[in-house]
Order: structure tokens, then C-alpha cells, then sequence
């Protein structure tokens, strides 16, 4: 009887120990390293000339909004982000509605519509680096046969940006399309067949029913997508290096940059806090706008 009670109260502590692993990991990949990153913020720590950092306060933050690298990184991570993905919902909602259909064709469309998001960003981003090459791009080829010379997509400072837009949207289109796609599924036929005993057309169909029904799938979605977005590294160093200059820099490249290249650990650590504080802000709003216009 004693043994069998121990053996029962060990077991209660089973499921405990079986996160024991993941609370580990969370604390020293997570929890820690944010930690000691805020607190690193508001020192002035140069990693390979300085042994011990020195205290600077909010320095780095008064500083970083006065780098006018900053500011621009800030402002072309923003564009990529909101830009990109706004197209990417439009397109990806347009996909849905147009493949949401039985046969086999279309089954074998929406499996082919879901193969870029399958690649990794890295590769994508080396083959579209390719593609825009002015000299033997295969993409560039093409544009030439319209204008009668290839365009600098990647080196102009005008088209460096909009060319990792595009590179995104043909990627991340596909998640989009899955999200959408799988709410137009899971959709209740009643509403939709009530309103073609009314006569309702497919416009009205989309605009006052499918729309408003779908609409929080949406939001999430586009959450979702635009914080992953803002995020964007690895086409910025394939394809354009931030350049030409820093034309195209993201937040993100820019404090690999400011870490990696000029190991300015406290700086690198307050812009990227920063750039946390604008982002939860900014996806504040959105939330109470959408979620505004979907209650009215």
C-alpha cells in the first residue's frame, strides 16, 4: 500500500517534469537573452575594443533618433511591410475565391499556389537575385523586349526596394492564399444559399455575407504576415545588400549590421527595442481600426 501511494504521488509530478525541457529552453534561448539585451541597452558597449561596458542611460535611444540610418531603415522596413502585405492579402483573397471550386484542376492550381511559401527565403531570394541580373537575368530579358534595355532593379535606388517587395509577395502570396482559402471552406452554405432564394448576386454574396464573415480570419491573417514581414533579413542581404548605400536597409539589417560589423552591442540592442515599441504600437492601431470597421 505504501509503495503503490508513492508510486501514485510520483506520478502527479509527471506531466510537470515533462516540460521541465521546454521551460529550460524558453529560459535560456528567451526569457534570458531579452533580458540582458534591455539591460544592455542603456550601455554603450563596443564588443572587440572594450572589456567592460560603460553605463550611458537612455543615450542610445536619444541617439539612434538622430541617425538618419536608422530612420531610413525604420521607414523602409515599414513600407516593405504594410506594402507587401496589403498585396499579399488582395492577392492571396483573390486566389481563394477564383480556386474555390471543386476538380481535379483545381486541387492541382491550389497545391502549385502553395509551393512558394514551401522554399526557403534564402534560395528564393538567390534565384530572383538571378533573375534581375541586368546582364544574363532571364527576368531582365524579358523586360528588355518591351523597353529596349534592362532595367536596375537591383541597384537603383528607386527599384532595390520595390524589387524585395516583390520577391516577398511571390513568396508569401501562398500564405495568404492558405488562410483565406481554408475560411472560404469552412464557411456555412445556409447564409449563401438564403441569399440566392433572395436573388442575390455573387457581388452582394461576397460583399454582405462571405466578407464580413471572413473578415476576423482576415485580420489575423494579416497580423500575422505583417509582423513577419517587418522581420525581413534575408532577401535584404541576398539581393541588395541593403544597398545600393542603405537604400534599402531594413531594421532588422541594420542591427545585424551595427552588431556584426561594428560590434556596437548597446546600440544594436536600444534600435532593436525601438523598432519593437513602434511595431507594438503599430499593430495596436490596426487591431482597433479593423476591429472597429468590423462591429460597424
Amino acid at each position: 500500500m505504501k509503495s503503490g501511494a508513492k508510486r501514485f504521488r510520483l506520478g502527479n509530478y509527471i506531466p510537470f517534469l515533462l516540460i521541465v525541457p521546454c521551460l529550460v529552453y524558453i529560459l535560456l534561448f528567451t526569457i534570458f537573452p531579452a533580458a540582458y539585451s534591455i539591460v544592455l541597452s542603456f550601455f554603450s558597449w563596443h564588443f572587440l575594443t572594450e572589456e567592460i561596458p560603460n553605463l550611458v542611460g537612455i543615450n542610445n535611444f536619444v541617439n539612434a533618433f538622430a541617425d538618419i540610418r536608422f530612420l531610413t531603415s525604420l521607414r523602409n522596413t515599414f513600407l516593405i511591410g504594410i506594402t507587401a502585405t496589403s498585396i499579399e492579402l488582395l492577392l492571396g483573397l483573390f486566389l481563394a475565391f477564383v480556386l474555390n471550386k471543386d476538380g481535379i484542376f483545381y486541387s492541382v492550381a491550389r497545391v502549385i499556389c502553395l509551393l512558394p511559401m514551401m522554399a526557403t527565403p534564402v534560395g528564393i531570394s538567390w534565384s530572383w537575385r538571378m533573375l534581375f541580373n541586368e546582364q544574363y537575368g532571364l527576368f531582365n530579358k524579358f523586360v528588355s523586349l518591351f523597353t529596349g534595355k534592362p532595367l536596375p532593379f537591383l541597384s537603383d535606388p528607386n527599384l532595390a526596394i520595390f524589387s524585395i517587395i516583390f520577391v516577398d509577395v511571390w513568396q508569401w502570396t501562398s500564405f495568404m492564399f492558405l488562410l483565406t482559402s481554408a475560411a472560404l471552406q469552412a464557411l456555412p452554405k445556409e447564409p449563401l444559399e438564403a441569399a440566392e432564394v433572395f436573388g442575390a448576386s455573387e457581388w452582394q454574396k461576397i460583399r454582405y455575407i462571405i466578407l464580413p464573415m471572413i473578415a476576423p480570419v482576415l485580420l489575423v491573417a494579416f497580423l500575422l504576415r505583417f509582423l513577419e514581414a517587418l522581420k525581413i533579413f534575408d532577401p535584404v542581404f541576398v539581393l541588395t545588400g541593403g544597398g545600393p548605400g542603405y537604400a534599402s536597409e531594413t531594421i532588422t539589417f541594420y542591427t545585424y549590421f551595427v552588431s556584426m560589423k561594428f560590434w556596437s552591442l548597446g546600440y544594436a540592442s536600444a534600435i532593436a527595442y525601438l523598432f519593437y515599441a513602434f511595431t507594438f504600437i503599430l499593430s495596436l492601431i490596426v487591431i482597433i481600426q479593423i476591429r472597429g470597421r468590423i462591429r460597424g
